[in-house]
């Protein structure tokens, strides 16, 4: 406040303008790193929206969305805060660890050089069907991305045995967590694993023998992220097993068949759940299509576009046995009226 009434007086040259100028900034600064060190350490963040997880980001450097019960994780993926529609952006940055710029209205804009995230989210399978049925995730590239697991989980006879991991598995693990991040973390350069010939020409032909999935199949953008994801599983299976020698060891071609084979599972369990919530979007169509024919089942495939937003046609294609469209008769010229199977 001294230095700022100093230049209100205007008596001062150049030269010490610029000097007060300087201190100023130097103030500024402090207080910025004083504010930062204020704030609690947060490395998970659960119910985070797109507005907060630049500011968390901007703060911290990185962090895990990580939730055990993730509903309100994909609540806000699915768009809560942002007027219905998906927004993955960050994640998407991230995902490839790419610079974001963040502005607001109001707010101070946001720059981060290299956004750092991991996801993990458990929850219940119609939250999964949720996500996978929203067109936006499943082409704009974040879905793909995602390795999804379906447990299929059911209720088990309690045999009063103690279901918990081996006491020495924790142990190990835990160690190699720790070397791991001794020897990575903090790194400023990136560090590169040179892969095996063996291995190069497993992903490549892996690659290869998927192009003509890739253009024609039913998941072109799920299908084209298999070798990918397989590339990034096997480092970190090659990262496990040589822990801080694995910058200096060539990824092997084990590694690379086992990233594949683990990378396929995922595929498969993705295919099954597009499937999945493709079915309950249909379903849902269809329900509405015959809850508003009524009782007398009787609706035009021009009513059902213009009225409720409904394309009978496209659904008639893809669900045969379901719905068929026939021309009839109303009383003036013929109209395309939708039949009702199921």
């Amino acid at each position: 406040d001294r230095i700022k009434r100093e230049f209100v007086k205007g008596d001062l040259d150049a030269g010490d303008r610029d000097t007060r100028r300087n201190r100023l900034i130097e103030i500024e600064t402090k207080l910025d790193d004083l504010n930062r060190l204020e704030k609690p350490p947060l490395l998970f963040v659960e119910d985070a929206t797109s507005q907060s997880l630049p500011v968390i980001l901007d703060t911290l450097g990185y962090i895990a969305l990580s939730s055990a019960d993730c509903g309100d994780v994909i609540s806000n993926l699915l768009g809560r805060y942002n007027e219905g529609k998906a927004d993955a952006n960050l994640l998407l940055k991230a995902a490839q660890r790419e610079p974001a710029s963040v502005e607001r209205i109001g707010r101070d804009s946001i720059y981060i050089a290299e956004v750092v995230m991991s996801m993990a989210l458990v929850g219940t399978p119609d939250l999964a069907t949720a996500l996978y049925a929203n067109q936006r995730l499943k082409t704009g590239g974040l879905l793909p991305r995602i390795l999804l697991t379906n447990s299929k989980s059911k209720p088990a006879r309690d045999e009063g045995q103690e279901l918990a991991i081996q006491g020495e598995i924790v142990e190990c693990w835990e160690q190699s967590l720790r070397e791991l991040v001794r020897s990575f973390h903090d790194r400023e350069e990136a560090l590169l694993v040179r892969t095996s010939a063996a291995a190069s020409a497993t992903f490549q032909e892996a690659y290869n023998s998927r192009l003509q999935e890739i253009e024609t199949g039913i998941a072109p953008a799920f299908t084209a992220r298999v070798v990918e994801q397989a590339k990034r599983l096997a480092l970190c299976l090659h990262a496990a097993e040589h822990l801080s020698k694995a910058p200096n060891v060539e990824l092997s071609e084990a590694s690379a068949q086992a990233g594949l084979m683990l990378s396929e599972f995922h595929y498969q369990q993705a295919l099954a759940m597009l499937s999945d919530s493709e079915f309950e979007v249909d379903s849902g169509l269809y329900n509405r299509l015959k809850t508003n024919a009524g009782k007398a089942e009787q609706l035009t495939v021009s009513q059902a576009k213009n009225l409720h937003g409904i394309d009978a046609k496209e659904l008639a294609a893809k669900r045969p046995d379901w719905l068929k469209i026939t021309e009839k008769k109303t009383g003036g010229r013929p109209a395309q009226v939708i039949e009702f199977h199921r």
